[in-house]
């Protein structure tokens, strides 16, 4: 039998109150092109450019600590391996 395991692979940062589409809110994912597990942070905010990201000073705190979780999460299961 198959052994399973459960994994975190993406959190969602954003004001209390607000929907998963406002423009504030941030994703932080694990990817991997099959060289290693990274993080990708993206929002889905029309007033930024591609490939970047809009951070409002209070938002960081809660971003730097989803962002230190995620790497965590890869931590963790590079130990399993």
């Amino acid at each position: 039998m198959n052994k399973y395991i459960q994994r975190t692979m993406s959190i969602m940062i954003l004001p209390e109150g607000e929907n998963i589409f406002c423009e504030t809110a941030t994703t932080i994912a694990i990817a991997d092109d099959a060289a290693g597990e990274f993080l990708k942070i993206s929002q889905c905010n029309d007033e930024i450019e591609k490939g970047e990201i809009s951070l409002e000073s209070e938002e960081w705190p809660a971003i730097r600590d989803g962002i230190d979780f995620m790497f965590a999460e890869i931590a963790k299961h590079n130990k399993k391996l």
